[in-house]
C-alpha cells in the first residue's frame, strides 16, 4: 500500500468535496502543518557530523598525548636510573658516551614535544 502524505491526503478530500459540491474552488485549511525545508535538515545533519569530527579528534589527540607523555615519562626514567648507575660506577661508560647519550636523550625529547604541539594542536 502506498504511503499517503499530508498534500495526498488533502487532494483526496479536495477531489471528494469536489465530487460531492460539484465546484472546484474549495480550500483545504493545513491546520498549521508546515513541512521542515530539506536545507535545515542537511545543514544541520552536517553540522552534528562536524561536532562529531572534532570530538572524535580531541579524542585521537587525548589519547596520543597520553602515549606520548607515558613515552616520555618511561625514557626520562631510564636516563635517570643510567645517571645513578654511572655516578655509582655500578654501569661505567667512557665520559664521551655518558654525554652522548644525555644530549640526544634530551634533543629527542625537545624535538619530540615540539612536533607533537605542531601537529596536534595546528594553527588555523
Amino acid at each position: 500500500m502506498a504511503k499517503l502524505n499530508d498534500s495526498k491526503i488533502n487532494d483526496l478530500i479536495k477531489q471528494y468535496a469536489t465530487e460531492l459540491i460539484g465546484t472546484s474552488h474549495i480550500r483545504i485549511p493545513s491546520y498549521g502543518i508546515k513541512p521542515e525545508p530539506v536545507e535545515d535538515k542537511a545543514a544541520y545533519r552536517h553540522k552534528e557530523l562536524e561536532n562529531e569530527s572534532f570530538a572524535q579528534d580531541i579524542h585521537l589527540k587525548r589519547i596520543t598525548l597520553i602515549i606520548l607523555f607515558c613515552f616520555l615519562a618511561i625514557e626520562t626514567i631510564v636516563v635517570f636510573v643510567f645517571t645513578g648507575l654511572q655516578a655509582t660506577k655500578l654501569f661505567i661508560l667512557e665520559e664521551w658516551s655518558f654525554k652522548l647519550l644525555l644530549i640526544s636523550t634530551i634533543v629527542q625529547i625537545t624535538i619530540m614535544l615540539n612536533v607533537a604541539v605542531k601537529h596536534l594542536f595546528p594553527n588555523k
